[in-house]
This record gives C-alpha cells, sequence and structure tokens, in this order.
C-alpha cells in the first residue's frame, strides 16, 4: 500500500470507527483496503492536506447513465472538523461535476455526530 493509501485508512480510522464501533459494526483495516482500491478504480479520490498530511479525503463515482454521482466518503481528521474542510470539499466536488451530472448524493448514518453537517 502506498503513503496516500495508508494516510486514508488513518482517516478512516479517526472518523469512521469511533462511529461504526458502538454499533457493532466490523470495519476492518482490509476492508478499507480494499474499498479504497475499488473506488480508486471506479471513482476519483481528492485529498486535502496540510503540512504535507492529509486531513481531509473525497471520493465519488459517476454513475452509469451519467445523470447522477454518488459521494462514497468524505473524511475529515477530527483535529480539522469545523473549519470549514468538508463544505471545501463538497463544493469543490459540486464545481468539478458542474454541467455534467444532475444530481450529487451520499448516504450517511444517522448516528454520525456530523449529519447536520449535511443536511444543511
Amino acid at each position: 500500500m502506498n503513503g496516500s493509501s495508508e494516510q486514508i485508512i488513518e482517516i478512516h480510522r479517526d472518523s469512521i470507527f469511533p462511529i461504526w464501533d458502538p454499533l457493532g459494526r466490523e470495519y476492518s483495516e482490509e476492508e478499507i483496503g480494499k474499498f479504497m482500491h475499488e473506488i480508486f478504480h471506479k471513482g476519483e479520490v481528492y485529498g486535502y492536506f496540510s503540512n504535507n498530511k492529509l486531513v481531509g479525503v473525497i471520493g465519488f463515482e459517476i454513475h452509469k447513465d451519467k445523470d447522477s454521482a454518488e459521494i462514497f466518503f468524505l473524511l475529515v481528521n477530527s483535529s480539522f472538523e469545523g473549519q470549514g474542510l468538508g463544505r471545501e470539499l463538497i463544493e469543490y466536488i459540486g464545481n468539478k461535476l458542474k454541467g455534467k451530472v444532475h444530481r450529487i448524493f451520499l448516504e450517511v448514518l444517522i448516528q454520525n455526530p456530523a449529519v447536520n453537517f449535511y443536511t444543511r
């Protein structure tokens, strides 16, 4: 696994595991690695770096019908939460996809502490 993949796994560990663990869901680093491999081959992934460290990442896929895109994940390192990074990543993807798709969607667990961010 390259350095970027390891940094993405670190962000998953920091932001997703605390949500999934109380739900009793199994979500291992190996599964994250497989998921990332799949996304890198069928979609696009963009990162936000601070001092050469990956602190935010967003991954999405344009559906085959070309009418919509799905954001598979939006992850922000917990020490950067509340600083507008998630909004910047979503705006970046929105601008990138403008004129290419009619809608962009993502699913969010109601247990996600950032659920209010997604309902704005």
